[in-house]
C-alpha cells in the first residue's frame, strides 16, 4: 500500500543542447512513491493530450535496514529537485537521502536510476513529516518525539533542533514570508509546524 507520494520536475540529464531536438522539454513531471513495504518508486508521467501516461522507471526494494517489525514503511517523503534527492522518513530511527539521476539515453522516454543512498541517525523513534526548503540547502522533519530536527540536504548533516509542540508534529511546510511579517523573521522562508496538539508554530529559519 502507498503511504506517502510527492509530485515534482525533473531536469532531463542529456541533451545538453546540441541536439536541437526542440520536441524534448528540458523538465518532465515525476512521482515519487513510498510503500508499507518500504519500497521507494519513481515514476515518469507522460502528459498527452487529454491522458497521463505513467511508466515505473525504477523501484528499490528495502529503504530502511530495520530487524524490527513495522519500520521498514516508509511513512513520508518530499523531493530536493535542485539536488536529486528524495528524503524518506518511517517509523526507525534514522532519516535516508536517496540520490537519483535522469539518464537520457535518448529516447522521449528516458530512465531513472539511484546513484546511492545517506543516512542519519536520530536520537528517537518515528518520523511523519518533511519538508524541503525551495532552495534545496536544508530540510526539516517532524518526530514522534514532539520535536523538528533541521538537516543540511548536501550531508545531511543535523543542523538544530526545534522544541515547541507536545504531540506528535506530522505537518511541515516551508513558505514564502509575507511581507507584514518581514519584522518578525528575517529569512526569505519561514517553516510553519502543525502537530497533534492542535497548534501551529512558524520558525525563523535562516
Amino acid at each position: 500500500m502507498c503511504l506517502c507520494a510527492a509530485l515534482f520536475t525533473a531536469r532531463d540529464g542529456g541533451g545538453g543542447g546540441g541536439g536541437g531536438d526542440v520536441a524534448s522539454p528540458p523538465h518532465r513531471l515525476c512521482a515519487a512513491l513510498g510503500f508499507e513495504s518500504g519500497c521507494l518508486s519513481l515514476w515518469d508521467l507522460r502528459l498527452g493530450e487529454g491522458s497521463v501516461e505513467a511508466t515505473c522507471s525504477c523501484k528499490v526494494e528495502k529503504v530502511f535496514q530495520s530487524g524490527e517489525e513495522g519500520e521498514s514503511s516508509v511513512l513520508c517523503l518530499a523531493v530536493a529537485t535542485g539536488r536529486n534527492t528524495i528524503v524518506c522518513g518511517g517509523a526507525g530511527d534514522d532519516v535516508v537521502a536517496w540520490r537519483f539521476s535522469s539518464l537520457d539515453d535518448g529516447t522521449p522516454a528516458g530512465s531513472f536510476g539511484f546513484a546511492r543512498s545517506m543516512c542519519a541517525p536520530l536520537q528517537s523513534k518515528g518520523l511523519s513529516a518533511v519538508a524541503v526548503r525551495p532552495d534545496d540547502k536544508v530540510f526539516a522533519v517532524g518526530c514522534w518525539d514532539f520535536g523538528i530536527r533541521m538537516f543540511g540536504t548536501k550531508k545531511l548533516t543535523p543542523t538544530a533542533i526545534l522544541h515547541e509542540h507536545r504531540e506528535v508534529v506530522n505537518a511541515l511546510t516551508f513558505a514564502r514570508t509575507p511581507d507584514r511579517l518581514r519584522s518578525a523573521f528575517r529569512a526569505e522562508q519561514m517553516l510553519a509546524a502543525g502537530a497533534k496538539d492542535g497548534r501551529i508554530s512558524l520558525w525563523d529559519i535562516r
